[in-house]
């Protein structure tokens, strides 16, 4: 059985999110800073008269901030998290198609050491002569709640 997964660049390497869990995909959006909020989170957006915070998955990851925003996105999607419904947006540094991969083409929990937490990782998939790896938005949400819960 193969399942959709929306594709995107952060740094040059390409990952992916199950198509399921994004609601949409938007233009860079002017983001409002919020103070004392978790390092990775880069503010929020106003989505649909809704508060939505912005991660910057770059800064989770250690990696210098986008030089330039010009093809970024911000990914929009939902996850729960302790069994409630939660949007968060997910900055990208360029958005790319949507693809179906299938399960006997994902590898779990790959030995990598190139600026990525394990911990985030659900899978990692060949697609054609590329790797792609696969996120967990229920692990990042979590990871940035501890995160969040740590700055207070």
């Amino acid at each position: 059985m193969a399942d959709q997964y929306l594709t995107f660049d952060i740094n040059d390497e390409r990952y992916g999110f199950l198509v399921r869990n994004i609601e949409v995909v938007l233009e860079m959006l002017p983001i409002t800073r919020v103070p004392n909020s978790a390092a990775s989170i880069l503010g929020v957006i106003n989505h649909r008269g809704s508060v939505v915070p912005v991660i910057d998955l770059r800064r989770m990851f250690g990696l210098p901030p986008l030089e330039s925003l010009g093809a970024a996105s911000i990914i929009i999607a939902e996850t729960e998290y302790q069994n409630e419904a939660v949007t968060i947006g997910i900055l990208a540094d360029q958005v790319y198609e949507v693809i179906s991969i299938s399960e006997k083409d994902i590898e779990s929990q790959p030995q990598i050491g190139k600026n990525i937490q394990e911990s985030f990782i659900s899978g990692l998939a060949k697609v054609q002569d590329r790797f792609i790896i696969l996120f967990s938005l229920e692990k990042i949400l979590k990871a940035i709640m501890n995160e969040s819960l740590i700055m207070r």
